[in-house]
């Protein structure tokens, strides 16, 4: 195999993978404000409800970014509790 076509095939299977992503499926434990960066003083961009299903998609510190029905942002870790792993596909480009 020649050396583009190498390099051509681990890009395409990067980015094949780049397209799945684990996500975690929680619930609100309390409720707390979802802030637009994992920073106290960050704005507020939705509200969390204590019991709202929630996907956890990364973690930073002591903050998970979230996927809730009011909104995307950050709570701190105390506010969510993870409860299963799954499999689900995502852009990353577009997050």
């Amino acid at each position: 195999m020649n050396r583009p076509l190498q390099i051509l095939t681990v890009l395409c299977l990067s980015m094949a993978a780049l397209t799945y992503a684990a996500v975690e499926r929680g619930v609100a434990l309390k409720a707390d404000s979802i802030k637009s960066q994992p920073f106290q003083d960050a704005g507020a961009i939705g509200d969390l409800k204590k019991g709202d299903s929630v996907q956890i998609v990364s973690k930073k510190g002591g903050w998970l970014q979230i996927k809730a029905p009011s909104g995307s942002g950050w709570v701190r870790m105390l506010s969510a509790s993870e409860s299963s792993v799954e499999r689900v596909p995502t852009v990353a480009a577009s997050d």
